[in-house]
């Protein structure tokens, strides 16, 4: 479920953003999914009470991350190039950050985590990993290049040995 999703009777909060609302969407959604699991949205400071919620509910995996928000302008008018004014930035540029998000939950949980934000080859894939993801998904690279998620799958280098980041 995508709890990075407004609420319009929250004033259109985001879902994600309260660890309240993550509780009660989550929970609602629970016995009605074998595998419930939830998105979290990661315009937030701290996504981790966020996180708790989401697995207290009931999520049995949680992705991490969906889309920042950003903003771009038309360079010839100098106004938002986007009719909202903004929307969802994805694609390498939110890489570190989502590397940060599941290094932070991964402490913090218990349920499987699904790294996304920024996968492109398989080195991305084995930076998610290392920071605690059990599955890594492709996205905005499919729209660059459609096949992206056959060809990061399963290819990791010769030689390579998987570890997680040292939390010492």
């Amino acid at each position: 479920m995508n709890i990075s999703c407004p609420n319009v009777h929250s004033g259109c909060l985001s879902i994600g953003t309260s660890p309240e609302e993550t509780t009660a969407a989550v929970a609602g959604c629970a016995g009605l999914a074998r595998l419930p699991g939830g998105e979290a949205h990661p315009n937030v400071t701290d996504i981790v009470p966020v996180a708790r919620a989401a697995e207290a509910a009931g999520a049995d995996a949680l992705s991490l991350v969906n889309t920042f928000k950003g903003m771009a302008l038309d360079r010839a008018t100098l106004l938002p190039y986007l009719g909202n004014v903004t929307g969802g930035l994805s694609g390498p540029a939110v890489k570190p950050l989502a590397l940060r998000f599941v290094y932070e939950v991964y402490e913090a949980v218990s349920v499987p985590l699904i790294g996304m934000g920024g996968v492109s080859v398989v080195q991305d894939v084995l930076d998610f990993m290392a920071c605690g993801a059990r599955v890594v998904a492709v996205g905005a690279a499919g729209f660059r290049r459609p096949l992206a998620a056959r060809q990061v799958g399963g290819r990791a280098p010769d030689g390579t040995s998987l570890q997680r980041l040292d939390r010492g």
